[in-house]
């Protein structure tokens, strides 16, 4: 009794298929009488592998009465496996007949270095230039694409907040207006909206 949250954690971690011991107090009765109920239960701990991946299908019709479908990829964050899980995303999504893409980086707080290039990867063809890094000297060194080969020339929107952390490269990237160019490099058929 009296652990803060980081404390119960901290016990709770441990080797997965390994079991640990907690006891629950039945909070029904009050304490002066006596009549908290202690339960112990026994949990296994095992990996948890949370997805920085969430994915919708929206339907919709234009102007002109034909249905259309937009696919919605949020990315919460870059990590080891986002570009993995986008490019499975994206192919379900092609074969589900999509027309169009809205890639929501809003609040993303950045990750991996390379998670960010392999993403970017999935939308983009060629091998121009995806992010240039400058070491404590001030030298410059590109970072190319490697034969970029996009998934789909579907219509992209890029919703980024003043907050991603991928707005800074994109403002530095060319020296072009944000609003025309990827977080990462290359124009194709999107735009960048800030909310």
């Amino acid at each position: 009794m009296g652990l803060d949250v980081e404390a119960v954690a901290q016990r709770l971690r441990g080797r997965a298929g390994t079991t640990v011991e907690v006891k629950l107090l039945d909070g029904t009765g009050n304490e002066r009488s006596g009549r908290i109920k202690q339960k112990e239960v026994q949990l296994s701990r095992e990996v948890i592998n949370l997805s920085p991946l969430s994915t919708a299908i929206i339907s919709h019709r234009s102007g002109d009465g034909h249905e259309g479908k937009t696919g919605y990829v949020r990315l919460a964050a870059f990590s080891q496996t986002a570009a993995a899980e986008m490019e499975r995303a994206i192919k379900k999504m092609e074969d589900q007949g999509v027309q169009s893409y809205i890639l929501d980086l809003r609040n993303n707080p950045g990750g991996l270095v390379t998670a960010g290039l392999d993403v970017a990867q999935i939308w983009l063809d060629g091998d121009e230039t995806l992010v240039n890094t400058v070491d404590r000297e001030g030298n410059v060194q590109a970072i190319n694409m490697v034969q970029g080969q996009s998934l789909t020339h579907d219509p992209l929107v890029v919703l980024a907040s003043r907050l991603c952390s991928c707005v800074p490269t994109c403002r530095s990237t060319k020296k072009v207006p944000v609003q025309a160019k990827f977080w990462l490099g290359h124009c194709m058929t999107m735009a960048v909206l800030f909310w």
